[in-house]
């Protein structure tokens, strides 16, 4: 479905002959775009596009698993150079939420890769908060910012000094306990979410997916 407004068009993607329009803004994820298309984890009507003529102002993404019906994540998100890139960017993700998400139902998180020094550069900074921006007109708010840590092949890795011990985990119940004792007192934005429903017990679903890091 289209939604013209002004000279800017909203839709989603007609397919993956699309994808070279879709990624015409760069994003680390551009190239599993097609894989994902493929595999279901990505639908041409979870991928959105306000367009100016054939200059593409804006685009929003969402994933899920194979099997979803609604997507469990918003991870694209970018707005061009372009004086009308935030109130494309509103209008964007208002009429793509009205589609995918069924009315009454709570939108998926927006997770995002940023560099991790983004406040200390003008560049940076301006496209981040021209996206905090966006999400926070329709309501979305900050819940947590996370620095993700990665080893290289090759970086030297520190002797084990003895102290802990590996082996696998007995049994479902075994892992449970685990990791109850491990999220008392947590930092961790999403586990005290878990935490503070009344009742609540770590379980398999309060894992976000593993792609995210």
């Amino acid at each position: 479905m289209t939604h013209p407004q002004h000279d800017i068009v909203i839709r989603s993607i007609t397919g993956a002959e699309e994808l070279d329009l879709f990624c015409a803004l760069d994003y680390v994820f551009n190239d599993e775009l097609a894989d994902d298309l493929a595999s279901g984890r990505r639908r041409p009507a979870w991928m959105w596009v306000a367009l100016r003529g054939e200059h593409l102002v804006a685009r929003a993404g969402w994933w899920g698993s194979a099997d979803d019906t609604t997507p469990s994540l918003l991870d694209i998100l970018d707005l061009a150079d372009d004086p009308d890139r935030i109130d494309a960017g509103v209008r964007l993700l208002t009429a793509a939420l009205r589609e995918i998400i069924p009315a009454g139902a709570r939108p998926p998180e927006y997770s995002r890769f940023i560099p991790p020094d983004w406040r200390e550069h003008a560049g940076s900074r301006s496209v981040v908060e021209d996206r905090m921006a966006v999400a926070g007109q329709i309501g979305a708010r900050l819940l947590t910012e996370r620095f993700r840590f990665e080893w290289r092949p090759g970086t030297p890795i520190a002797a084990p000094a003895g102290r802990i011990e590996f082996r696998p985990v007995g049994d479902d119940g075994e892992l449970l306990d685990l990791m109850t004792q491990t999220m008392h007192g947590t930092l961790d934005a999403h586990s005290q979410q878990d935490l503070d429903r009344p009742g609540q017990r770590p379980h398999g679903q309060s894992l976000h997916p593993g792609r995210l890091g």
